[in-house]
């Protein structure tokens, strides 16, 4: 059996990992109490168990860990846990007093801080009881090795149920594969090593025996090339890059998505251009609380992640994200004029093929000798393209449940790494578009302030359009 190795995109989370900047995607869901705890506020945490442990057969991910080939001569590979027990994973804690939002999302800056342990598979959940309401909350944890935003969504969506009363499943027992030795993990990874360039190689050959689908690939290359030289090669320099330290400070902000899809189109933009809108509107009022100059051709650059899945990869975990970079106009004060100038940017970059292309890139990087892709994860945190990342993850349209429990709300949390000590993450869930503000919490005392103009934000532009329906 062919090994299942991490790609070099997967690995490079492991080799940039810090005690500083744990790099798992998290999540914070809020849900209604349903059966999930007795009269008296106990969870049922084997109930609860049980049934995420039913849901394991769809994701065999979740019962795998990493082994490391001996003399790291390559990438790690993924194998069955034979110790593998749901209680490692499934916990709960009590939210104590008070009990309110500042409170739980203090706890959630605590639990996002804690390692995943390697020595098992790298997720984790802990349930929150004892919230205003009976309610309870959810803080889910996943390594970026094993999955990316999208997948993450597939993830909840499997552990999760889709209707208040969905019955409990009863797969069959599972039984782990042996692990394998360190001869047969060093074996197998020299015969990669070998056999890569060969299989390099062969596909380069089928492509050339297609040469009108080589043509439309490098014609796509190269557009996306001159748009990234287009956008500028370095990031501006300002206060946003710095060095991480081990602390976190998260900010909640609720838009309904409907309102932000209406001020999009009232000025032909879609809901990320919007999102990007308000997000230049905090980052401007952050620079302007800091004392930073804004010039009229002032810019930012952000990372804007992009799937690159196709309907084939459905449930398939792992990171298959390209990207866009985008600068955003923070010297611009009039808020439709930053929409209209950021519709256009992303118009261009989409057109361009430039996701497309940092995706071909990752995936190039697979060809690379394990250590010099190793090399260039480790100094992701001196990297100079980048000043922040915002991603906008699409959830479903429908409501999700644990237990009877309905989930009212649910926002992404993205790590902080390669030196961004601020970064958005976005989510789409049941009618609502919801984002998390991720901030270092001494490179960036000042966060509260950006997510108030990120607020503001949207409410300008809301307001932009609103007057012309009456």
């Amino acid at each position: 059996m062919n090994p299942d190795r991490l790609a070099a995109i997967d690995e490079s989370y492991l080799v940039a990992e810090s005690p500083a900047t744990p790099l798992h995607v998290a999540s914070l869901g809020v849900f209604e109490p349903g059966q999930m705890c007795d009269a008296d506020g106990t969870p049922r945490l084997d109930e609860i168990r049980r049934r995420i442990a039913g849901r394991l057969d769809l994701l065999p991910r979740m019962r795998q860990r990493i082994a490391d080939v001996p003399f790291g001569i390559h990438r790690p590979v993924w194998v069955d846990d034979v110790d593998f027990d749901i209680v490692n994973h499934v916990d709960a804690v009590p939210l104590g007093t008070p009990n309110d939002e500042a409170a739980l999302l203090r706890l959630t800056e605590r639990v996002i801080m804690e390692p995943l342990d390697r020595a098992h598979p790298l997720w984790h959940l802990r349930f929150v009881t004892g919230l205003e309401g009976g309610r309870v909350a959810l803080i889910e944890r996943a390594h970026h090795a094993m999955i990316d935003g999208v997948s993450g969504i597939d993830v909840s969506m499997t552990l999760l149920d889709t209707m208040p009363d969905a019955p409990e499943e009863h797969p069959p027992a599972w039984t782990p594969r042996a692990m394998p030795t360190p001869g047969h993990l060093l074996g197998d990874g020299l015969l990669d090593l070998v056999s890569g360039p060969f299989d390099a190689t062969a596909r380069a050959a089928g492509a050339a025996r297609h040469p009108a689908g080589l043509a439309a690939n490098a014609s796509r290359l190269a557009a996306a090339l001159r748009a990234m030289r287009g956008e500028g090669i370095r990031a501006p320099q300002c206060s946003l890059n710095g060095p991480i330290g081990a602390t976190r400070e998260l900010h909640l902000i609720r838009e309904r998505l409907a309102d932000v899809h209406a001020a999009g189109a009232a000025h032909s933009a879609t809901v990320n251009d919007v999102v990007l809108a308000a997000v230049t509107s905090g980052l401007r009022d952050l620079f302007l609380e800091r004392g930073e100059v804004l010039k009229s051709d002032r810019t930012v650059t952000v990372l804007i992640p992009v799937s690159v899945r196709d309907a084939t990869e459905s449930m398939a975990l792992g990171n298959r994200v390209g990207g866009l970079l985008a600068s955003l106009p923070v010297g611009i004060g009039d808020p439709v004029a930053r929409l209209r100038s950021i519709a256009a940017t992303t118009a261009r970059l989409k057109a361009s093929g430039e996701a497309a292309t940092a995706d071909q890139l990752f995936r190039a990087i697979d060809l690379l000798p394990p250590q010099v892709a190793r090399t260039i994860a480790s100094g992701l945190d001196r990297q100079p393209l980048v000043n922040m990342v915002v991603t906008n993850i699409p959830g479903p349209s429908f409501p999700l449940y644990a237990l009877g429990g309905r989930m009212v709300e649910a926002f992404p949390v993205v790590p902080l790494g390669a030196n961004m000590t601020l970064e958005v993450a976005v989510l789409s869930y049941d009618g609502a578009l919801n984002l998390c503000v991720t901030a270092d919490r001494a490179a960036c005392p000042d966060a509260r302030i950006f997510a108030t103009g990120i607020q503001h934000g949207f409410a300008a532009l809301h307001a932009s359009w609103e007057p012309a329906l009456t």
